[in-house]
This record gives structure tokens, sequence and C-alpha cells, in this order.
């Protein structure tokens, strides 16, 4: 397991309360994912060392996605923003 994959679950793990049990993993699959590939990417080793600049290219990388998919992948780099990393304002998004 990833460092990075095993932070998104210590962290995610008492504030993922809300909504049903599917809804809860695909988000947090999906934040797993989305981290993995930036720290693919961009040589990151630390959940607290995503920034905007990665964000942006990550964006990019993934411009192709269905607006649905993007919308969805919003969401989740949110929830790592702004209730994992405590940081008060908001991602970069992807129509930006």
């Amino acid at each position: 397991m990833h460092r990075v994959e095993y932070q998104i679950r210590q962290l995610s793990g008492g504030i993922m309360k809300t909504g049903n049990h599917p809804a809860r993993k695909r988000v947090r699959s999906r934040m797993i994912a989305i981290m993995l590939d930036i720290t693919q990417h961009e040589n990151i080793t630390d959940i607290r060392q995503l920034g905007r600049a990665h964000v942006h290219r990550y964006w990019n990388r993934n411009s192709h996605l269905s607006p649905a998919t993007l919308r969805d992948h919003y969401y989740a780099i949110e929830k790592v923003w702004q209730v994992l990393l405590r940081r008060s304002s908001a991602p970069p998004n992807h129509r930006a």
C-alpha cells in the first residue's frame, strides 16, 4: 500500500460518515485513485505536498473525461483539499 493511500484511508476514516456505504466507498476509492495518479506523475510522497499546480496538471492530463466524471473527480479533490488537508480555499477547478 502506497503511503498516500494509507494517509487517505487513515484521515478519511472518521470523517466519511454521511451517505450510504456504496457512495462512501466510491468517493474514497476515487480520492485514492486521483492521489495515486498525482503521486505517480508529480513525484510527491505525502498528501500534504499536494498543491494547486499538481491539481492543474491533473486536470490537463484528464481533460478527455466526460463532464460528469470531471465533476465527480472535482468533488473527490475538494474533499481531499478541504476536509483532509483542512485548507480554507477551494481547489482548482477543471473549468479554469
